[in-house]
């Protein structure tokens, strides 16, 4: 069988075991990095990103020239607008997610639905965090 990988990035919900313990042993030689290395996943991508005056320093140490914006960007009234690589659409997410309302993905879809998945994640916990305060009063 060939070998596999998984992200535990998108593991969604909680985690349960399947199967007995000590059904599969690791091979000794089992290089995970090596295997993601050869991946092609590490293509260097932008994000076009709205950001707030004098916030996310790290994002804008990393902006390179925005010349080739996507057609049809719509930047946002009050933020500059940067252009910023990225590998991994997941970790990047991540980071973006971090500066909460600082950042607006305005491209591409695929980073933009990843940041607002975790913002709306985040916010169902904080929900569920003051509803667990309102119970105990």
């Amino acid at each position: 069988a060939a070998p596999r990988v998984f992200r535990l990035s998108r593991i969604v919900g909680p985690v349960r075991t399947h199967g007995l313990p000590g059904a599969f042993e690791v091979p000794a030689d089992a290089d995970p990095r090596a295997l993601l290395a050869g991946s092609g996943h590490d293509d260097l991508r932008t994000a076009w990103l709205a950001v707030s005056p004098d916030r996310a320093g790290a994002l804008r140490a990393r902006a390179v020239s925005g010349e080739d914006a996507p057609p049809g960007l719509v930047p946002v009234a009050g933020f500059d607008v940067l252009a910023v690589p990225f590998s991994r659409t997941g970790d990047f997410a991540d980071e973006v997610a971090s500066y909460t309302d600082a950042v607006v993905v305005l491209a591409p879809e695929a980073l933009r639905e990843a940041v607002l998945r975790r913002l709306r994640e985040a916010a169902g916990l904080a929900g569920l965090a003051r509803a667990g305060e309102v119970a105990r009063g």
